[in-house]
């Protein structure tokens, strides 16, 4: 049970991440409102989560899950 609990979530990090891969609604450099944070600036985009710099200069690592559904403020592009 516990293994097929995991094995759904890794599925649905991968699949989400799939999605933002092809869709691209934001891009690297781009600084957005995503999940929860606010002004962050998109460093990297994988799989399974999506890597971003606060102002304070903590990186985040947001589950691409996470993402999927949520809205997205884009409040710059990166040129």
């Amino acid at each position: 049970l516990v293994v097929g609990f995991a094995t759904q979530n890794v599925l649905s990090q991968a699949v989400a991440g799939m999605f933002i891969l092809l869709a691209r609604p934001f891009r690297i450099g781009d600084v957005v409102d995503v999940a929860g944070e606010s002004e962050v600036v998109v460093e990297d985009i994988g799989s399974m989560f999506t890597v971003a710099r606060r102002k304070d200069g903590l990186l985040v690592l947001i589950p691409s899950s996470m993402i999927v559904g949520q809205k997205i403020v884009i409040r710059s592009r990166a040129s």
